[in-house]
């Protein structure tokens, strides 16, 4: 049975074929700044709304989720490593996800790959466990980052969508983070706890 890192390596392998059986002549130049940009920008929206229903329903389902995301849930800390702590067939029907997303936009191979990327960032972001007074989510209030996503972590349920917190508003599915003094529950770690991975001292980081 293949482990999840080589399930990944081999759907990115037969990704890069099928991108490589695009037209050569229409994508030999780079696409200009903009056209990448807001073709990445409405990737993300796109696999923003699609994570969002698949989370719902995986969490709306008994067995969907102890079949395929249970093991995700086990951790009720987030860190880094957790964006990837997920069963194999999670694993790669978020690569569908983000495959089909960028399909739909009909975007650039170029922007496509800058996609990818961004979205393995943000990821690895929402689950870091630190709230950073630079991170997206304080500079663009779209975004949900870091708390947002510990917040699921911590209900096990709510904020569904990986990213933006539009869909979660829209359909009544938002829930806030837990407080530091709430029994049983851990909340983001700030800046000033950096060199004490295991302490959760303070929602909000105020190093500066």
């Amino acid at each position: 049975m293949l482990s999840s890192n080589e399930a990944q390596v081999t759907f990115l392998k037969s990704l890069g074929i099928l991108l490589a059986r695009r037209s050569a002549e229409e994508y030999r130049a780079a696409p200009p700044l903009f056209r990448a940009l807001s073709e990445c920008f409405a990737c993300l929206l796109v696999f923003d709304a699609l994570f969002f229903i698949a989370h719902y329903v995986v969490h709306g389902n008994p067995w969907l989720y102890q079949n395929f995301h249970r093991s995700h849930h086990k951790n009720r800390d987030t860190f880094a490593l957790a964006a990837q702590d997920s069963s194999i067939e999670e694993l790669l029907f978020q690569q569908v996800l983000a495959v089909s997303s960028a399909m739909l936009v009909g975007c650039h191979p170029m922007s496509e790959i800058f996609f990818h990327l961004l979205n393995i960032w943000l990821a690895v972001e929402d689950h870091c466990g630190y709230d950073f007074p630079w991170a997206r989510h304080r500079l663009l209030p779209c975004f949900g980052g870091p708390p947002f996503h510990q917040a699921h972590h911590q209900h096990l349920r709510g904020n569904y969508a990986p990213y933006f917190r539009h869909w979660d508003l829209i359909f009544g599915t938002h829930v806030s983070v837990l407080g530091p003094k709430t029994k049983g529950s851990s909340t983001l770690r700030s800046s000033k706890s950096i060199d004490c991975l295991p302490a959760f001292d303070s929602f909000s980081c105020n190093c500066f």
